[in-house]
């Protein structure tokens, strides 16, 4: 039997087949009762969180993303409640223990709904054979306008362990206004043994209880992006009403000019939906607004309005050139103002956004929007073709917002002639990069405010986030300055799933304390005349770091070092071409006249390569191993007229111009 405290009316639903819809915020707004599904992978717009010891910890806050391996324990392998590839929210019941992990929802008007019921889907199965009895409270709170009141408290798995179904009658409370929310807390217990206990939520909805309800939940024609004109309503009903939903009439207008109604009819359960064509054959004109909205269900007057009617702006796609001016003069006064809008309408064709002089102080989350491919693109830049012209500016204080740029699973943009820079010394990212696919950075200049600081990257391309693994493929960068951060580019990808077909070609790095670039794990980078430099004091840097690379080619690049920076010049590890295809490094010119155990180039485990036409000097001061060109192991490379000088600033050290351990070079002039 589940111990749990149960507040007021609270029923539970057993796993079955249900059915929710998120009204959708596609160009049309419903009159709808609150719902949330979770589905968008982060935060919900709105929705605020918290945890009561102020941690930063990804872990001190609700998740959004879900992986085959966290959840954990008895919850691996979780789905999404309604099953449409979705996610939900959820918390880790790992470090750091012994806080509240808090989600609020925004806040909206209860006194519209007719018998009230909060209803939530829940899911927690800790089967840990040792700590199955260290279980979290989870706790549901309703602020009625006034007062947090405690509506649902439990300890225990649900049902099966799966997926189960709550419902909280709230019309016993007196309502105060007409801003009233809820709060889901998880209290973390006070050590490891409670870490088993993950647990999660899906599908929110605030309904209202009555028999007959029906509404309109969203049109699915016409649809968003709207590249051209239909000429098809189709709308879909959902019966809100316990009584079985047999008739409705369906009505509908266009610019306010009321057009035909439909009379449907069927027989549909409660929360069961139908598809309804209102109309095969009328006469549509981009920006009119097109509502839709139900009435007599069975026959009977439908007591609750909130859930009747959808509004749809039939807005077309953005594409050709948009202008942003703070001043009010162009179409947008913000680059966020055009991301709510492509959130909206999505893009018909390639879109460019240019940008008057100027410093905008805003963040920028990208998402996949509505119509986005290779022949409808999304390009940011400044109007004056200048990247010192306009610069996007942010302050990152955590691990949350540490970027200026946060670019997660989306594909087909590109920034240009812009400068982001990142204030912070702490979290201090100006692009942050995952699962993208051909983002293009030309052109442009990024900043860290933090050279030494463990999370300051110009730009970051990592494969890892909240343990979905995915690759960043097709990057360009190229013609940009990347300035400070521990590394000027961080690019890590996965050994089972590379990152592919990355292009870093005629960059600047600038000022970078460990590595210039660092690049882990790719098919095909072309990494060719870059220009790599540091005033760093760190004694054990990299010019720029690259391993595990399969095919292309590494040319061109210069590396400037100075009497500290770097310890290695280049470092390549396990980089590969293929018999048919030698991978090339040439023409590079690698110049580290610091002295210690410093290396021009460190070459270990590479095979097929071809090494032709560099030119490395080496200043033997300061003790240590001292080489121009050091091979270790490896086979099958070339080496070919390569200019290697090893001078000796310390006249009482040696230093060794290409040394070669093991049996890496297959041929060679020297």
């Amino acid at each position: 039997m589940k111990a749990k405290h149960l507040c007021f009316n609270v029923k539970f639903q057993f796993p079955k087949a249900a059915f929710f819809v998120a009204f959708l915020a596609i160009g049309l707004t419903a009159s709808a009762q609150f719902t949330e599904s979770f589905d968008n992978t982060t935060i919900p717009v709105g929705w605020s969180e918290s945890n009561s010891s102020g941690s930063t910890s990804s872990s001190a806050f609700w998740k959004y993303i879900f992986s085959a391996w966290s959840p954990g324990g008895g919850m691996q392998g979780t789905l999404d409640h309604t099953g449409n590839a979705g996610s939900y929210a959820w918390v880790d019941g790992s470090y750091p223990y012994n806080i509240d992990v808090i989600l609020e929802t925004p806040n909206m008007d209860v006194s519209g709904y007719v018998n009230p019921e909060f209803r939530f889907w829940l899911k927690r199965n800790n089967t840990s054979s040792s700590y199955a009895g260290n279980t979290l409270p989870f706790l549901v709170e309703f602020y009625d306008g006034a007062n947090w009141n405690l509506i649902y408290t439990d300890t225990a798995n649900t049902v099966n362990g799966d997926w189960e179904n709550i419902l909280v009658d709230v019309s016993p409370y007196v309502l105060t206004g007409t801003s009233q929310k809820f709060k889901f807390t998880v209290k973390k217990g006070v050590s490891y043994q409670w870490s088993y206990d993950d647990i999660a939520i899906d599908d929110i909805e605030l309904v209202s209880v009555v028999a007959n309800n029906a509404g309109v939940t969203s049109l699915l024609s016409p649809v968003l992006p709207a590249c051209s004109l239909d000429s098809v309503v189709i709308a879909e009903i959902k019966n809100f009403g316990t009584a079985n939903l047999t008739s409705v009439q369906v009505n509908w207008s266009i610019n306010g000019n009321l057009q035909a109604p439909y009379s449907w009819t069927g027989n549909l359960a409660t929360d069961v939906m139908d598809s309804v064509t209102v109309t095969t054959n009328t006469t549509l004109a981009f920006y009119d607004t097109i509502l839709v909205w139900t009435s007599l269900p069975n026959g009977q007057v439908d007591s609750v309005s909130l859930d009747d009617t959808t509004t749809f702006h039939y807005i077309p796609g953005l594409s050709g050139v948009k202008t942003i001016d703070p001043s009010g003069a162009g179409d947008y006064i913000s680059f966020n103002a055009v991301l709510a809008d492509l959130s909206v309408y999505g893009v018909c064709g390639n879109l460019v956004v240019e940008a008057v002089d100027g410093t905008y102080s805003e963040q920028l989350e990208l998402e996949m929007y509505l119509g986005m491919s290779d022949s409808s693109t999304v390009t940011f830049t400044s109007q004056s073709g200048n990247a010192d012209s306009v610069t996007i500016e942010a302050f990152g204080t955590g691990a949350a917002d540490n970027f200026v740029v946060k670019a997660f699973d989306v594909s087909y943009f590109q920034f240009e002639h812009l400068t982001l820079e990142n204030t912070s010394t702490t979290y201090s990212i100006a692009m942050n990069l995952w699962k993208t696919d051909h983002i293009t950075i030309d052109n442009c200049t990024l900043i860290s405010g933090s050279q030494t600081s463990y999370d300051a990257y110009p730009l970051r391309a990592y494969y890892s986030n909240n343990g979905q693994y995915s690759p960043n493929n097709n990057l360009t960068l190229s013609n940009s300055t990347l300035v400070r951060g521990r590394y000027g580019i961080y690019f890590y990808s996965q050994s089972t799933n590379p990152s592919e077909n990355a292009v870093i070609e005629n960059n600047k790095f600038l000022d970078a304390n460990n590595y210039g670039a660092y690049i882990y794990y790719m098919k095909n980078l072309e990494f060719n005349g870059n220009y790599i430099n540091s005033n760093s004091t760190y004694s054990y840097g990299y010019g720029f770091y690259v391993s595990q690379i399969n095919n292309g080619s590494i040319s061109g690049n210069h590396v400037e070092g100075s009497s500290i920076w770097p310890r290695y010049g280049v470092y390549l590890s396990t980089v590969s071409g293929s018999l048919t295809k030698y991978m090339s490094v040439s023409n590079n010119r690698v110049f580290v006249p610091a002295g210690g155990s410093q290396y021009g180039m460190y070459i270990s485990n590479n095979l097929f390569v071809e090494f032709a036409y560099n030119s490395i000097y080496k200043n033997v001061v300061g003790g240590g191993t001292n080489r121009g060109m050091y091979f270790y192991n490896g086979g099958y490379n070339t080496l070919y007229n390569n200019n290697v000088q090893v001078v000796q600033g310390d006249t009482a050290l040696s230093g060794t111009a290409i040394y070669v351990s093991g049996s890496g070079i297959y041929k060679s002039d020297y």
